[in-house]
């Protein structure tokens, strides 16, 4: 497309027209702006002109693991097809405040460089672009297209056997310690030592370089963990696992699974309260605990 606005949190402009691509990131960014966080791109507003032809290389949720897995990544994997080596040659927007993390992804899933990168101060700058290449999502309210499990089939992994063996359980206490406007499991002790007595290794993936994670979801058969962004990284794994998700808030790990064939097994909480900090405690009863493992292991004996 030419002559493209870009402002707030990857709101794409056309003719004064906010573009909506019909999916969950889109409308956030759609309500921030009509909330007042973003303006509208006008004439005397504009921070910079880009003449070059440019890929806008992120979406409202690039701050978050997660929704980098699904959404931000495999949404350029289909310009790279289409364009071929022509796609190293472009430029690509991503926010001023994108994590290490994401600018490693970039470069070790679509070897973009670093040196390839414009920064945009998404609170304060309004970029016009001459030339921009845009690509839709690769899901519509997160009923996924298998495009994303073709994206992540392509990227190396060292495989220690023939199939998946091991069996992980993600752990969550890292992101807990400042207990503000967290997420917090109250049976956490006891879930990680019934994992552990179980034969699964505690894992906190997020310590992990990228090519360690991607080796250890490649490697996994079976993985349990609280719903989260770390459970996404099971799109690492070509062949499928069994997946326990703990207090699921959305439809995402399901969703995936349609595609890459997963077992999904889901533990909801019997109470929730939220404190002073806006902190979100959630718990479930140790018996309903110990039926959840039993679940996930009775599947594992039948396969």
């Amino acid at each position: 497309m030419k002559n493209i606005a870009l402002s707030g949190h990857a709101c794409i402009w056309s003719n004064g027209r906010l573009i909506n691509f019909e999916t969950y990131l889109s409308f956030v960014a759609e309500d921030e702006y009509k909330n007042g966080f973003w303006k509208k791109p006008e004439k005397d507003n504009i921070t910079r002109v880009i003449d070059d032809e440019v890929i806008i290389a992120f979406s409202a949720g690039y701050g978050c693991y997660g929704h980098y897995l699904v959404d931000d990544l495999p949404r350029l994997g289909p310009i790279k097809k289409h364009i071929g080596d022509d796609f190293y040659n472009k430029k690509f927007i991503i926010p001023k405040k994108t994590p290490k993390w994401a600018i490693d992804l970039l470069n070790y899933l679509l070897g973009i460089k670093e040196e390839s990168l414009i920064f945009f101060d998404h609170e304060n700058d309004i970029f016009h672009l001459n030339n921009v290449i845009l690509s839709s999502f690769p899901s519509r309210h997160y009923k996924f297209h298998g495009f994303i499990k073709e994206f992540y089939d392509n990227i190396p992994r060292n495989m220690i056997s023939d199939r998946p063996f091991k069996r992980i359980c993600l752990s969550r206490k890292s992101w807990e310690k400042n207990k503000n406007n967290q997420r917090i499991f109250v049976q956490q002790d006891f879930f990680e030592e019934m994992a552990t007595s179980r034969g699964f290794s505690i894992v906190r993936p997020e310590t992990l370089p990228i090519q360690e994670q991607i080796d250890l979801m490649a490697n996994t058969s079976c993985q349990v963990g609280e719903h989260g962004s770390a459970q996404h990284a099971s799109v690492f794994n070509s062949y499928g696992m069994t997946i326990g998700t703990l207090n699921p808030l959305t439809e995402v790990q399901v969703n995936l699974g349609r595609i890459y064939n997963d077992k999904n097994f889901l533990c909801y909480h019997d109470e929730t309260s939220v404190d002073s900090n806006n902190n979100y405690y959630f718990s479930i009863k140790e018996e309903k605990i110990k039926l959840f493992f039993d679940e996930i292991e009775r599947h594992e004996e039948k396969k």
